[in-house]
């Protein structure tokens, strides 16, 4: 998983009290959240509640996402033709106990991933994607460690578990859950 830096914190409502931390910092967007979290990364936790995107969300950092449950945090993807991915990172990322799903139209060219991670360059990125629903993506979740020559392997761990992943009916016999170059690759229910 992501080395722990500085956990942020992102409310929908007073979140931080309700967890016992007074100093809660709260950020207008899972991005700003991100962009202010040290070098190293960190651990961005989402409240209860929907947090509405307008665009991808594109991570730098080895991150952290902690929801409060399936149904209970919803990330939504809302409209917009030119970013149809949720998440994109090219670092470790894990994702937990949420519910991410897109209200844009569904698209036939399979280019809408919940969360996308392109480690070609990046080398060592481990991707843990569990206990989360995943909605409506032509790949809920699309992990590629390929580089261009096909060389794989820059991706050491992609595990998605105990997760509902509930494909576009627009994506066609070709979308699924895409974890290729991966030393390990498991996918369990």
């Amino acid at each position: 998983s992501a080395p722990s830096g500085k956990t942020k914190y992102i409310s929908a409502g007073n979140l931080g009290e309700a967890l016992g931390i007074v100093n809660v910092l709260n950020y207008a967007s899972i991005q700003a959240a991100h962009d202010a979290l040290p070098s190293i990364g960190g651990t961005l936790l989402l409240a209860a509640g929907t947090h509405s995107i307008a665009v991808e969300q594109a991570f730098t950092k080895n991150l952290v996402l902690q929801g409060q449950g399936r149904g209970i945090t919803t990330v939504e993807l809302t409209a917009n033709a030119l970013n149809r991915d949720a998440f994109q990172t090219s670092q470790s990322i894990t994702v937990r106990d949420m519910t991410i799903k897109t209200s844009t139209a569904p698209v036939t060219d399979l280019a809408m991933c919940g969360i996308r991670v392109d480690a070609a360059s990046a080398g060592g990125v481990h991707v843990l994607v569990e206990d989360c629903e995943i909605l409506d993506f032509c790949f809920p979740v699309f992990a590629d460690g390929r580089d261009s020559g096909g060389q794989d392997f820059d991706i050491e761990r992609g595990i998605v578990r105990n997760c509902t992943l509930r494909i576009s009916s627009a994506a066609g016999a070709a979308a699924s859950c895409f974890l290729s170059g991966c030393r390990q690759a498991i996918v369990e229910n």
